[in-house]
């Protein structure tokens, strides 16, 4: 049953707290080993942070592992095939357990896999663009062992801060699309962006929205929530599981970052425009 308007609301603040927290976690550690050292293990203290509060909010049967997705194809009949190591895979182990589990990483069947997420300490063009070319691999390895489908999958970047704005992040994405490379649902600037991708109509677009936002004058962020939602939606909607706890605002100040193509066309640009253009352009070219 869905949960009431009023208990939606409480939610919210809730997750802004947990992602206020989860933020002051990594700026204290930072602090006390300094900004300029030990990047890999700053790196590996922010997917276990990450990795924690999934697997605090995950239902029983599903896990969340740094990992290889692995399978072996039928053309090849020596060697198996595995995926580049993903930061948080969350798989199916009740049904599906690793082939591999160590204290570090495990390998697990396509079949298992319902997310793929990268994280990231502090986000930069090149580290977004690595990213993405790592999910995208990871889902269309996934999608050609045929034991899987576009539904019920999720690919996400999080980052806990960001060296780039906005229009830095969507010259990459064009980039990696110019590339042939699958977009991830979501990408996650802890309590700064959030940015959702869609399908609709034969374009593809990018809602980006602020990370916070005043209700009965409290500051609410809510991109820690907004990640989660999509996570759960895509992830574990198809899977029967109750995901509206997770609901967000749809009301929220959005722009949006819209990828114009012609369907019978190869060439994408990008320009800003505000919520009700992109719905009076869509409706206006319905039929292009």
């Amino acid at each position: 049953m869905p949960l009431k308007k009023d208990c939606l609301k409480d939610l919210a603040e809730f997750y802004s707290q947990e992602e206020k927290a989860l933020h002051e976690r990594y700026n204290l550690v930072e602090k006390i080993i300094g900004r300029n050292h030990h990047n890999l293990s700053v790196g590996i203290f922010c997917e276990n942070l990450v990795k924690e509060y999934i697997r605090k909010n995950l239902p029983q049967g599903l896990s969340v592992d740094s990992g290889f997705i692995h399978y072996i194809p039928n053309n090849a009949p020596v060697f198996p095939v595995a995926t580049p190591q993903i930061d948080i895979i969350i798989y199916d182990d009740s049904c599906y357990p690793p082939l591999v589990r160590t204290n570090e990483f495990v390998v697990v069947e396509p079949k298992a896999v319902h997310a793929a997420i990268e994280v990231k300490k502090n986000l930069t063009s090149k580290n977004l663009y690595s990213a993405i070319k790592n999910t995208s691999e990871s889902l269309q390895f996934a999608l050609h062992s045929n034991q899987i489908s576009l539904d019920g999958f999720f690919t996400g970047i999080f980052a806990f801060s960001s060296s780039i704005g906005k229009e830095a992040i969507c010259q990459v994405l064009k980039n990696a699309k110019d590339d042939d490379l699958m977009l991830p649902n979501a990408i996650c600037i802890l309590k700064k962006i959030l940015l959702t991708y869609e399908k609709t109509n034969g374009y593809e677009m990018f809602q980006i929205t602020k990370g916070e936002k005043k209700i009965q004058g409290s500051k609410i962020f809510f991109t820690l929530q907004g990640f989660l939602c999509l996570l759960f939606n895509n992830a574990l909607g198809s899977c029967g599981k109750d995901t509206s706890r997770f609901s967000i605002d749809r009301n929220l100040e959005s722009e949006y970052i819209l990828f114009l193509k012609k369907k019978a066309e190869e060439n994408y640009s990008y320009v800003s425009y505000s919520e009700n253009q992109i719905q009076s352009f869509l409706k206006k070219n319905q039929g292009i």
